[in-house]
């Protein structure tokens, strides 16, 4: 029975930690819009998505296969 309760207990644990863990790689989509919004017009052009995955992320995207998405 005591090993019955200290799995439940290291179950409860793992699932506090892992919501922990998914709270902290929350995105905040505000945050990332805004930094990719160069002028504040509250839109973003296609070309301007490219250099931002470009200069944040290191790779380069070709404008014809955004305009895929």
């Amino acid at each position: 029975m005591r090993a019955l309760a200290e799995l439940l207990i290291a179950i409860a644990e793992a699932h506090a930690d892992l919501a922990d863990l998914r709270e902290e790689l929350q995105l905040n989509g505000d945050h990332l819009f805004d930094s990719m919004d160069e002028f504040r017009r509250g839109d973003i052009s296609v070309s301007t998505f490219g250099r931002w995955i470009k200069s944040n992320c290191g790779f380069e995207i070709q404008e014809r296969d955004l305009m895929l998405v």
